[in-house]
């Protein structure tokens, strides 16, 4: 089973899938530190182009790479956390399912079900909050700009929808429940 981590920039997608991993001692692929050295990479050979203009280019390869991640670590363990925020994966369902069909690709075909989208809902200002605390150079531009009046669109893929904003035990809680509903087996899950 695949546990995606979504949601805007600033809503704890690494903080929440890391947590659950350990929880389930579960493998985490995380979207920025598998991209960082291929971000790195690309600073080192134009050291005057900005990061937001670097990680805009790389965003296709970041994607393959983390799929390719996630494919091999499923073929060793039956839960697999990601952190990303697939912003235009979930905007377009075409899009999510080539993605998610590389990520299982190496899974046999019984041992495929579908993949648990928990969404990270979260104020505006709270989000550009946490984004300055971190002060993380990809996130330079948005602090920059100020806070973004605007929630970041929720996905067009069926998804769990939590609240960010929650304490950290709390988050970790609800999302472990939504995983077990919808775990192979579960009453609710379908199956």
């Amino acid at each position: 089973m695949i546990v995606v981590v979504a949601g805007g920039a600033g809503t704890g997608k690494s903080t929440l899938a890391d947590r659950l991993a350990r929880e389930l001692d579960a493998p985490h692929c995380d979207f920025d530190v598998i991209g960082a050295a291929m971000v790195e990479q690309a600073r080192a050979e134009d050291p005057d182009r900005s990061d937001a203009s670097l990680v805009a280019d790389l965003r296709d390869a970041r994607y393959r790479a983390l799929a390719d991640a996630v494919s091999a670590a499923a073929t060793t363990s039956p839960v697999v956390f990601v952190s990303a925020p697939f912003s235009r994966h979930l905007a377009d369902p075409a899009r999510w399912q080539d993605w998610l069909a590389t990520a299982e690709r190496n899974l046999p075909v019984g041992a495929r079900h579908p993949a648990v989208l928990l969404w990270l809902d979260l104020d505006p200002q709270e989000r550009w909050q946490r984004m300055a605390r971190r002060a993380e150079p990809r996130d330079a531009q948005a602090i920059a700009a100020g806070p973004d009046p605007h929630r970041a669109p929720a996905p067009a893929i069926a998804c769990i929808r939590l609240d960010a904003s929650e304490d950290p035990a709390s988050l970790v809680a609800a999302a472990l429940a939504a995983i077990e509903s919808r775990a192979p087996g579960s009453r609710s899950s379908g199956r």
